[in-house]
């Protein structure tokens, strides 16, 4: 076993240990918070393409549990529209090019997701109406018999 592949194993084996000290570090020393900040500036300046397309994938690998290209087949098997309104996401919101996840909150407490709550994809607008309303399906056909019940009394009008 060559060195390197010793480290990389002593790596595996200890990088929960490892992580919470970097951490540690981060909040506690601001030199080293500094020197981190730099560094990321500079590769985000060296190649801002690069490092967006590293987020997204971390971003939807964490959150979602699902990988770029899953993300892409189901987008296009939605043909880039909201599952909810029919709009893509520029439409929807110009400052947008990418649709939102929608999973079950219910499925999974907290931020993250299983990925196998993963409802489909929908616009920014569908997806902060459904995060006010909290999911709750009697709130949302509440409001929508209000709605409902004020189109007609305008038609009635």
């Amino acid at each position: 076993m060559t060195k390197s592949e010793q480290n990389a194993r002593w790596y595996r084996k200890n990088a929960r240990r490892i992580k919470v000290n970097r951490r540690k570090q981060y909040a506690d020393d601001p030199e080293f918070r500094r020197s981190k900040i730099l560094q990321a500036q500079k590769r985000y300046a060296a190649d801002p393409e690069e490092q967006k397309a590293r987020s997204r994938k971390s971003t939807l690998a964490r959150y979602f549990g699902m990988t770029v290209e899953k993300y892409e087949a189901q987008s296009k098997a939605q043909n880039h529209e909201c599952l909810i309104c029919g709009r893509t996401a520029s439409e929807a919101d110009p400052r947008r090019k990418d649709l939102c996840v929608d999973h079950d909150h219910s499925c999974c407490p907290g931020a993250k997701s299983c990925g196998l709550c993963v409802r489909g994809l929908i616009c920014s607008q569908c997806n902060s109406g459904l995060g006010h309303f909290r999911d709750d399906l009697e709130t949302i056909l509440a409001a929508a018999a209000y709605i409902q019940s004020h189109k007609q009394l305008k038609v009635a009008a």
